[in-house]
This record gives C-alpha cells, sequence and structure tokens, in this order.
C-alpha cells in the first residue's frame, strides 16, 4: 500500500509541475515518468535510510524532468519547489482532515484505514489537478511575470527547507530542530502557503482587469483600422465614380473615330489604372460586414493585415450573417487562429500565395473551411497533428497538436483535412447550431 501511495504521490507532483512549467503532457508520460521516480525512490530508501531523502530526490528528478524537456531553470526551480511545497501540505491537510471527519463516523477504525483514506483523497485530487490543469497553467503564467515571482521563489525554497525537519528526519541536525521546532515549523508552512494563495487571488485580480483593458484596447484599434479601411475603400469608390463619365467620353470619342491608337492610349492613360483604385484585400474587408462577433471580426482583420504585410491575398467567402457560435467564443478563435496561422506560413512559400477563409451554416451546422496553395506532398496526413511535426523547419509544430486537444474538448465540432488541386483544405464543421 505505501509503495501505491508513493506512486500516487509522484502523479500529483509531476502534473502539477508540469501544468506549472506550461507543459502540458499527456497522462501515459506522467504514468510512466511516476513509476521511474518511486523506483527510484524505493531504491533510495532501501540503501540510505533518511526520511528527507524523498524531497531532495523529487526535488531532483523534477529539474532532471525539467532538463529533459528543455525547460529554461528558473522556471524549472519555481516549477519543482511549488510542487514540492503546495502538494505536499494539501495531501497531508486533505489527508489528516478526512481522517478525522471519519472518526466522527460511526464505523470502525483500522490500522488500514489512515491510509485508505489518504488513497481516496490522493484520487480525487488528481481528478481535481487534471479538471483545473489549463486553470493552473494560466495562473502559474501570471505569477511568473509579476513582481511577486522572486518573492514567490523565496517563500517556496524556504517553505522546502523546513518541509526537510518536520518530515521526521534521520539527519542529526534535521532531527534536533524536529524535535525542538517541528510543529511550529509547521505552522510555519501553512502560513506560507496560505499567504502566497493570498497574494494569488490579489494579484489574479488585478491580472485579469489588466488583461480585460488590454484585449479591449486591441479590439478598439482593430476596428479602428477596419473603419480606416472602409473610409478609404469609400474614397476611392467616390473618385472612381467621379471620374467614371470623363473616361467613358473619351473613350466614346475614339469609338467614332476609329481611331486604335487614340483608343489603346486611352485604355492605358484611364482604364488600366483603374485596377489599382481598389485592391483585393480592400474589397474583402467589406465582407466582414457580416461578422457580428467583435472578437472573430477583430481576428481576421488581424489575420488580413498580416497577409497584406506578406503580400499574400486572402479571399474571404462569408455570406450570411454569423452572430453566434456553436461553441465558447475563446475556443473557437484559438482554432480559427492556428489554421489561419498555418495557411498563412503554408501559402507564403507556395505561389500564387493565397488563403481562403469560408464561414457559412448549413442547416443545423456551421462550417470554417481554410485554404491555401501548397507544394507539398505528405503521404500520411494524420502525421501533422503529432506533436512537434510542422512542414516549416523554423515553427515548433505545436499548432495542430494543440487544434486536436481543443476538438477532443467538444464532441460537436470535426476537422478533416484534404490534399487537393495543389490546395491544402481544413474543413472545421460545428454540430448542433446555436
Amino acid at each position: 500500500m505505501l509503495i501505491i501511495l508513493w506512486f500516487m504521490r509522484g502523479v500529483c507532483h509531476l502534473s502539477f509541475f508540469y501544468w506549472l512549467v506550461n507543459r502540458h503532457c499527456s497522462m501515459r508520460h506522467i504514468l510512466v515518468a511516476s513509476i521511474s521516480f518511486t523506483f527510484l525512490l524505493f531504491v533510495f530508501l532501501r540503501f540510505y535510510s533518511y526520511p528527507e531523502i524523498n524531497i531532495i530526490a523529487l526535488l531532483v528528478f523534477l529539474l532532471f524532468l525539467g532538463y529533459l524537456s528543455k525547460i529554461p531553470l528558473r522556471q524549472s526551480l519555481y516549477g519543482a519547489f511549488a510542487s514540492i511545497v503546495i502538494i505536499t501540505v494539501i495531501l497531508n491537510l486533505g489527508s489528516e482532515l478526512l481522517y478525522q471527519l471519519y472518526l466522527y463516523l460511526p464505523f470502525a477504525v483500522y490500522l488500514w484505514t489512515p491510509q485508505l483514506l489518504n488513497f481516496l483523497f490522493i484520487i480525487l485530487f488528481i481528478f481535481f489537478l487534471w479538471y483545473s490543469r489549463y486553470q493552473i497553467s494560466t495562473i502559474s503564467n501570471v505569477v511568473r511575470h509579476s513582481r511577486f515571482f522572486v518573492m514567490t521563489n523565496v517563500l517556496l525554497m524556504l517553505c522546502t527547507f523546513l518541509l526537510l525537519i518536520v518530515n521526521y528526519p534521520a539527519g542529526k541536525w534535521l532531527r534536533k530542530w524536529h524535535q525542538q521546532y517541528a510543529e511550529k515549523l509547521y505552522l510555519v508552512i501553512i502560513t506560507c502557503t496560505l499567504v502566497l494563495l493570498v497574494l494569488l487571488i490579489i494579484y489574479m485580480s488585478f491580472a485579469r482587469e489588466q488583461l480585460k483593458l488590454q484585449h479591449e484596447k486591441i479590439q478598439q484599434q482593430q476596428l479602428l483600422a477596419y473603419t480606416k479601411e472602409l473610409e478609404t475603400l469609400h474614397d476611392e469608390l467616390a473618385t472612381f465614380r467621379h471620374d467614371y463619365a470623363n473616361i467613358l467620353a473619351s473613350l466614346e470619342q475614339s469609338i467614332h473615330a476609329g481611331n486604335m491608337m487614340q483608343i489603346r492610349h486611352v485604355y492605358q492613360q484611364t482604364i488600366a489604372p483603374t485596377k489599382e483604385i481598389v485592391n483585393q484585400q480592400s474589397l474583402e474587408v467589406v465582407k466582414l460586414r457580416n461578422v457580428s462577433l467583435p472578437e472573430v471580426k477583430s481576428l481576421i482583420i488581424t489575420k488580413l493585415f498580416e497577409a497584406e504585410k506578406r503580400q499574400l491575398n486572402i479571399v474571404l467567402d462569408i455570406p450570411e450573417v454569423i452572430a453566434t457560435l456553436p461553441i465558447s467564443s475563446h475556443h473557437f478563435i484559438r482554432m480559427l487562429s492556428i489554421l489561419l496561422d498555418n495557411a498563412i506560413q503554408a501559402a507564403e512559400e507556395s505561389p500564387p500565395h493565397q488563403v481562403q477563409l469560408s464561414l457559412f451554416f448549413t442547416a443545423t451546422q456551421f462550417h470554417v473551411v481554410v485554404k491555401n496553395n501548397t507544394a507539398q506532398v505528405i503521404d500520411d496526413l494524420t502525421e501533422i497533428y503529432e506533436k512537434r511535426y510542422s512542414t516549416n523547419s523554423s515553427q515548433r509544430g505545436y499548432g495542430l497538436f494543440s487544434l486536436k486537444h481543443l476538438l477532443m474538448q467538444h464532441p460537436n465540432a470535426m476537422l478533416s483535412t484534404k490534399i487537393e488541386q495543389h490546395y491544402f483544405i481544413q474543413h472545421l464543421l460545428f454540430t448542433n447550431r446555436s
């Protein structure tokens, strides 16, 4: 039973560590790493009868995993210390509280009861961690970029050292301090953990407001650019309409005279330049009038301008008003952004450098189709969704891998991929139109 508890605790520590440092590994990877850690810990404790070795071994093991995953040392240290302190305090306090509650119940208490309750609490906590993994990563990211990061690391390192003392150590000096200060130090650890949580909650409230204001500012800037683009287009069309009659008049005189040289001259001097009056990209911006959702319109505008900077052409097909989405706008934005980013990168390398985006409804379904030119041949299209797969050597290949995991959270979403007539086509289909 003890080995199983070590293994389950290892799962908690490792999964929490990975999510703190923003590495969303599969549960299989975490389980394999936990088995390895449990085996190493068993070997260490078999030859060295020092209970404090488990904290030291865990710290070294987590840093080693960070090194293998190419995580910066500063980030790995933060994740390792936070995992050791927070998980240890929560599991110890939670198991103890569950045991105390059990004592109030009219059930018998056996020698194995504390271990069983500990096991049950760890199982529940693992489910909680898995459910909250994205929130954990978000909060961790806020902390790592906050003014509290250094102070947080100092408190975590202090608490880790204090855990060596309160964890019934066998070392001479640590055992002596344990006998004198164990209860007080444990209270210090709990207090430090609570202080960190309070600071985190306070900063998260400020950070949430700042992110909201930043998001609104970006949207305003993009919508302002959209408005200016429409104003420019209106002025260009007004100018063209004003000159239209004069152009026809000059051409009519040349036709009546039968002067081909004059007709050719009029065409080259007056008609041909009108091709440049309104470019294709400006006309595509007008089509966004059918997108009523500001966040979706903002994203497409951003990609239009990005494509224009790269001298690409984006063709939009939005035949009807898009006022609702079948999934949360946050997840839809992430999906669409990944598809457009990949399409823009691929189209940049394949003439005629064009990306097509279609958004439309059919009965109870919502369709998103992204097409781009491609000159590449991919034998197995399922490979593109694997982690680190990329057809571009300068990219890390996480986009479509992340998209696959997003799709797994939405049973009403389905993605099909094909290559047809030198076009790479991604068709995202949502059922249950809302």
